[in-house]
């Protein structure tokens, strides 16, 4: 609890986006009025810290197990968040030859679901990307290029960065028998690179049909593909990764 003789802590927060009814997709009607999205920058490191505070100032975090007072909010939360929504998008500290080291992570695909159950995909919504003037809120969280470094993502990267340079679909058969991709693969204890493996990346690449004896092909989507910087397809490509967050949210139900 915050306490006067408690120890010193100090949160800083900037509200992102506000979701409410007004936003909420008519079909979940799990989702109660009001939820802000906020970014935090603590000058501390006390245990819960986040938590606490947010919870001090009337806004406890969403799916909180611990500091939720009411049994009925947490599962209300859960109908619609699978956990706590926190997450650490940016670390900075020094390496051991004293330079800064910044790192970002962008915001999980559960977290991200959950976003887009609050409208978030919406494109008239209004919110501020410059988090603490340091971060992009759409750039580098939401909606990061896949090439960013996020955990666990090296051969996901890899056959991105293939695709990417090709101008022809690839060969399924070629992407599962290059050689950088197999080390890679071995390192995450990935077996193939298979329709399997492609259907949990489905907003990502899309199969095409190849030549009758040599198997099917692999693309990226449109809203991954490089466009040529207009504004007309600028729009097109947000139309699109629009449109495969919904359809992810369709999976999901």
């Amino acid at each position: 609890e915050v306490s006067s003789s408690g120890d010193w802590a100090k949160t800083s927060y900037q509200v992102i986006a506000t979701y409410g009814a007004a936003h909420h997709r008519a079909t979940d009607s799990s989702v109660s009025e009001g939820y802000s999205l906020v970014a935090c920058d603590i000058s501390s490191g006390r245990t819960h810290q986040i938590r606490v505070h947010m919870l001090h100032l009337g806004h406890p975090l969403v799916a909180d197990d611990k500091y939720l007072v009411s049994g009925e909010d947490l599962d209300s939360d859960r109908s619609w968040c699978p956990r706590l929504f926190l997450h650490c998008y940016r670390i900075c500290f020094a390496d051991m030859g004293a330079a800064d080291v910044k790192v970002v992570c962008p915001l999980p695909m559960d977290l991200k679901r959950a976003l887009m159950t609050l409208g978030a995909a919406d494109e008239e919504r209004k919110c501020s990307d410059s988090l603490f003037g340091d971060t992009s809120w759409q750039r580098e969280i939401l909606r990061p290029p896949l090439t960013v470094w996020r955990p666990s993502t090296r051969v996901l990267r890899r056959v991105v960065e293939i695709l990417g340079s090709s101008i022809a679909p690839v060969r399924l058969s070629d992407l599962d028998s290059d050689g950088e991709i197999r080390q890679l693969m071995a390192a995450e204890s990935i077996s193939r690179i298979d329709k399997a493996w492609l259907s949990k990346h489905w907003d990502v690449f899309e199969l095409v049909p190849g030549e009758e004896m040599e198997g099917p092909c692999v693309r990226l989507r449109p809203a991954h593909a490089a466009g040529d910087g207009s504004p007309e397809n600028d729009l097109e490509l947000q139309i699109e990764a629009v449109r495969c967050e919904l359809e992810d949210l369709r999976r999901q139900k």
